[in-house]
């Protein structure tokens, strides 16, 4: 186990060897519920995705899309909000084919305009003397919605909150978005992880206007919440469905399909 864990945290260092390095697990039959789903969705439509991604962190650890826009070079765009994973996010792309195709954005996404929030983070000088992946787990659950994921995830890690800090980071809804930055015909998904602001994003999407055919999100901890968006996600013509481990325990995510979608059709 100790072997393994150095050797993960020494080649996340090198993304094209990582890059290499997971395809050869997914050769040799690795594969989990993310995976399974996209690989199909991406293979159903010739491997021509168009997608947004909120909540991007560095494009490397846990990432479940990453290894689709290196192999079957889907277009896109990332947003992250954190400046310093931002810039992580940014180099970890910076080798792939036709960098062209993928857009990079600095910015916070809520359901409603503003010059810019208070976001809750851990600090940069201390984040950089932990290991990567313990570093990039944390910086993970960072929110402006609350302090409450970070602080949660500080506990997992044994990390001290002392170490939580508060910035000011620029804000754009998924309209402004589109409309400022997004340069193909359909977008084919969209992917929210938040960390609390979920919910809110998804109810503030005008599906008269954007039609994704699959949508992942974090399910809402608050049932109440989660069923006000489930509801609201049945009645746009979406089925739910929830992602399972192989020991079948919840990943926590929701995946949403449209009803008489490609991928919909296939399941």
């Amino acid at each position: 186990m100790m072997i393994k864990g150095f050797f993960n945290t020494q080649i996340i260092k090198y993304p094209y060897i990582f890059d290499k390095y997971r395809r050869l697990k997914r050769i040799l039959g690795s594969s989990n519920p993310f995976y399974s789903y996209l690989d199909k969705f991406s293979k159903i439509h010739n491997k021509k995705i168009n997608f947004l991604q909120i909540g991007s962190n560095d494009g490397l650890v846990n990432d479940n899309i990453r290894e689709f826009i290196v192999r079957d070079h889907w277009s896109g765009i990332l947003v992250e909000p954190q400046p310093v994973v931002f810039r992580k996010l940014k180099s970890n792309y910076s080798k792939v084919r036709d960098l062209s195709r993928l857009t990079f954005l600095n910015v916070a996404v809520s359901n409603r305009m503003e010059d810019s929030a208070n976001f809750w983070t851990i600090d940069e000088s201390f984040a950089n003397t932990l290991p990567i992946y313990k570093s990039s787990s944390i910086r993970r659950k960072a929110s402006f919605v609350t302090p409450d994921y970070l602080r949660l995830a500080c506990q997992a890690n044994g990390v001290s909150e002392d170490h939580i800090v508060k910035i000011k980071v620029p804000v754009l809804t998924i309209k402004k978005i589109l409309e400022d930055y997004w340069q193909w015909s359909n977008l084919d998904l969209l992917i929210v992880d938040a960390e609390g602001n979920d919910s809110k994003i998804i109810l503030s999407i005008d599906f008269s206007n954007i039609n994704p055919e699959i949508i992942i999100y974090e399910t809402p901890i608050s049932n109440s919440e989660s069923e006000k968006l489930s509801n609201f996600l049945v009645q746009n013509n979406y089925r739910l469905e929830s992602l399972y481990d192989p020991r079948g325990v919840s990943n926590n995510d929701t995946i949403a399909i449209k009803n008489g979608s490609a991928m919909e059709n296939s399941l």
